[in-house]
C-alpha cells in the first residue's frame, strides 16, 4: 500500500520539506493537524484554492484533523499586490465574504468523529489585541530583512526607488535648464509654472 507522503509527494503537493523521513513518519503513523488558509479578498473562493481543500480532505481521509482558517483579520489588511497599492475594504464587505468562504470550505470536510475539521477565523483571537502588545509580542518574530527579502516588497521598494530617481533627474534638468524645459511642455500642451495649458 503507497504511503501518504508518497502519494502527496507523487502528486507534487510537497514541494519542500525540513525533514522528509520524519514528515513521511509523522504522516504515515501518527495523527497530526494540518492547516490551510484563505484570505477573503473577494466575495468567493477560485479554481485555484480547489487544491488546498482536496488536500485537506485527502488528509482528513487518512484520519489528521484539518484545520481551514479564513483570515477575517488579514482580509481587513489588504491583499499585498505586486503592482497595486492594498485594496482596503470595509469591515462589513470583509465579515460577508468570510462567512461566504466559510460556507463553501465547509463543504469538502468533515466535521464529525475524532478528526472532524475546523473551520476558524483569525478575526476573532486578533480583534482586541492592543497594537502595542501585538508589536511587542508577536512583531519581534519578523524581521526587517525577512520582510525586505519577499518579492512582493522588494518590488514596490524598486518600483518607489525608479520613480523617485526619475523626479531627481526631471528637478535637476528643470534646474539647469528651466527655459529649455518649459518650452518642451508648453509643446506638449502643458503650460509653464502658474500658467494654464492652451486649449488644444
Amino acid at each position: 500500500m503507497t504511503s501518504l507522503y508518497d502519494d502527496l509527494k507523487w502528486r507534487g503537493l510537497i514541494a519542500h520539506s525540513t525533514d522528509p523521513d520524519a514528515l513521511k513518519q509523522a504522516l504515515d503513523t501518527t495523527k497530526i493537524s494540518s492547516y490551510v488558509g484563505f484570505d477573503p479578498s473577494a466575495p468567493s473562493l477560485h479554481m485555484g484554492n480547489l487544491l488546498q481543500l482536496i488536500t485537506a480532505r485527502r488528509l482528513q481521509a487518512a484520519g489528521h484533523t484539518p484545520y481551514l482558517l479564513v483570515g477575517g483579520s488579514t482580509g481587513l489588511i489588504g491583499d499585498p499586490r505586486m503592482t497595486s497599492e492594498r485594496n482596503l475594504n470595509p469591515k462589513e464587505i470583509v465579515d460577508g465574504w468570510v462567512e461566504r468562504i466559510r460556507s463553501q470550505v465547509a463543504r469538502f470536510i468533515d466535521f464529525d468523529g475524532p478528526n472532524g475539521g475546523h473551520v476558524v477565523n483569525n478575526y476573532e483571537w486578533t480583534k482586541d489585541v492592543p497594537v502595542l502588545d501585538f508589536l511587542r509580542d508577536i512583531g519581534k518574530h519578523f524581521s526587517v530583512s525577512r520582510m525586505l527579502a519577499r518579492e512582493v516588497v522588494k518590488s514596490r521598494l524598486e518600483e518607489v526607488a525608479h520613480v523617485e530617481a526619475r523626479r531627481a533627474r526631471v528637478a535637476a534638468q528643470i534646474e539647469a535648464e528651466p527655459g529649455v524645459v518649459e518650452g518642451r511642455l508648453q509643446g506638449v500642451g502643458v503650460g509653464g509654472v502658474g500658467d494654464q495649458a492652451a486649449p488644444g
